[in-house]
Order: C-alpha cells, then structure tokens, then sequence
C-alpha cells in the first residue's frame, strides 16, 4: 500500500478483457486493479535507483496481498527500457548494512519501570494502432515484459484493451502526462504458475537512459491510501532529493548515507553497481494525502557526502523515574511534617 511508478494492471490468462477502474487501492506504483473479487493490494514495495551520470537502472520488488494468479505493471521510464529479472539479494543485503546502529547512553534517573512499561527505545536522526510501437518483448520465466512507445494516450488504451485490457478514463488519465512528455512504457506480466500472487513478487529491473536520477511516482497521485516509499540511490555521490514533494508538507527521511565496498556485500549484482556508484542513500517518505504527489522523484547531488546512518539508544538508569519520583514525594511529605511538628512544638506566648 504505497507508492510510485507502475499501475498494477490485472491480466487475463483467457481472452476475456479486463476492467480497469479507478485504483482502490494504490502503491507508488499507482494502482491495483485485478479481476472482480481478486481484492489484490500492495503491502510493501522497495526499489533501487542505480545512476550513473547517464544510464539508469531501476530494481523494483512489490508485496502483494492478493487472490489473483495473474496481474500486471506498467511502469513509465524516460527512455525505452531493458527488462531484466532482479536479483533478490541486493535488497537483504542493502538492508544489512543500513540497519541502524546502537549506543547505550546511561542515566541518573529515566522513564518509570515499576508502573509503566519500560520499554521505548528511540530512533535519533543524527497504452491498438497508430501511436504505440512495441520496441522488444521477452519472456523471463515468472514474467514477460513488452517495451512500448505511445505518441497518444487514446492510442496506448486501445493497445492494452487489443491484449486483452477493457481500459478506463482513470487509467488514460494517468499516463496522459507521460505520453506528453515523451515517456516509454513497460508492460510486465505476473504469473504465479496457478498460485495466488500474494507474497513478495519477483524483483524487476529496469534499464535505460537518463540524463538525472528519476523514480516516476505520478500516477500515485490517484491512491486512496497513505504511501510511503522507500527508494535505495546508487551513485557517485550522495544525492538529495530535487522535487516538489520533497518540499511539501512531509519531508523525506535519511535513514543511511555512505560509501560502500564491493566486499561489503554478498550480491554479485550489487557488487558490479557497487564498483562503479559506490555512494549509497537511502530515503523514505510519509506521503499520508496522495493528492500531494505532484512530481516524479528526482535526485541530484548533495551538497556534500557527509555520512549517516540512524542510531537506535539502549538506555539503562541507575534510578528509574517512578522510583526516583516516588523518594522527591517522600522527601517532600518528610519536610512538610517536620515543618508542621516544628510549628505545633513552638510555645505560644500570653498575654498579661
């Protein structure tokens, strides 16, 4: 349930054409549509934008609570696109090595742990026709991906609906703004061999040409749930983000910022990234009004490549809070009686 640059599509493993209306519900990618009862949504979705100055690569993994067999993406990219299985192992081991460190931090006095609940350790930021060309299609086992370009969002509609898509107004709406300007389109078709597809979704990567680091997030403008997107940057330095949604009401998130080794990592495609963009940022953000999404992601450099990474405190207390409040109110209860005994005690004098 959040994010960016695809619409999930749902595709019939039978001629019987598809609905597509207006996303129920939404990801980063844009929408999740599937056949009437599939009640298909995404649950979780990372990507990877690896950029070099000039060629980009995407690795986009989605998790999907779903009853459907079969579904699609459609993801815009600025140029035409390669399309690649991904390698699973690129997102455990980048989890890995941004995983917040600990520091303990020692006290006098803390949160209370006799009536309370002592836990609480913190986080310290620190689309038949005329105007669509299907330029390559190929089959990668669970997947197959057509690369298209449209001159007319009319013309991409009828393409979809042709391979078996029934299209809505929604759904032209949405790629309108991509075919203007350009875009390419890649169409990926999901198939679970017969199984449900809920889970986590084979990684997709996606290559092509770029002349600045870009994660396409606007067709999640039409969601109707909170997103939260999650984006890994590969490149030669740490790089910010440059978009309009990046200075609306919610900021993004820096949960790591270094350069890493080849030797840190395990994944033989990571590795090969690694040797030639080896500065790595990761950032996420709140994105609770999807009418907020306005704008693709784009990255730039940094000001400087500064290093992060979050720390997470393991606090211990040498008296807890409830315990130290509990002796000050005794303290207090011990002065007060003294005081009144002190008064009661004093002799009153009498008059003559």
């Amino acid at each position: 349930m959040r994010r960016w640059l695809a619409l999930l599509l749902a595709v019939m493993s039978t001629p019987v054409p598809l609905v597509l209306v207006a996303p129920a519900q939404a990801c980063a990618c844009g929408g999740v549509v599937d056949q009437p009862g599939g009640d298909t949504s995404v649950s979780g979705e990372t990507a990877v934008v690896v950029w070099d100055g000039t060629q980009e690569t995407i690795l986009l993994r989605l998790s999907t609570r779903s009853e459907a067999v079969t579904a699609g993406l459609l993801v815009p990219t600025p140029t035409p696109a390669t399309v690649a299985l991904g390698d699973e192992q690129v997102f455990t081991d980048l989890a890995a090595v941004t995983v917040p460190r600990t520091e303990e931090r020692r006290h006098l006095f803390g949160p209370p742990l006799l009536f309370g609940d002592g836990d609480g350790d913190g986080a310290s930021a620190g689309g038949p026709g005329g105007g669509v060309q299907v330029l390559d299609t190929v089959d990668l086992g669970p997947l197959r991906a057509t690369t298209l370009s449209a001159t007319d969002a009319r013309a991409l509609d009828g393409w979809l609906t042709e391979h078996g898509y029934e299209s809505s107004p929604a759904l032209q709406s949405a790629v309108t703004p991509y075919v203007d300007e350009g875009w390419s389109f890649v169409a990926v078709q999901l198939n679970a061999v017969g199984q449900s597809l809920a889970g986590t979704l084979p990684p997709i990567a996606m290559s092509f040409a770029s002349d600045e680091a870009v994660y396409p997030m606007r067709m999640s403008s039409a969601a109707e749930e909170t997103q939260q997107p999650t984006v890994y940057v590969l490149a030669d330095h740490r790089m910010r983000r440059t978009d309009a949604v990046a200075s609306g009401s919610t900021r993004p998130d820096v949960a790591f910022a270094g350069t890493l080794s080849p030797g840190e990592v395990t994944s033989p495609t990571l590795q090969g990234w690694l040797a030639e963009t080896p500065y790595l940022t990761a950032t996420s953000q709140w994105l609770p009004d999807p009418a907020q999404i306005v704008a693709d992601f784009t990255f730039a450099r940094a000001g400087s490549d500064a290093p992060y990474q979050r720390v997470l405190y393991d606090d211990s207390y040498l008296v807890p809070g409830d315990v130290g409040a509990l002796l000050v109110l005794l303290l207090v209860a011990g002065a007060v009686w003294f005081v009144v005994r002190l008064v009661r005690g004093r002799p009153t004098s009498r008059g003559s």
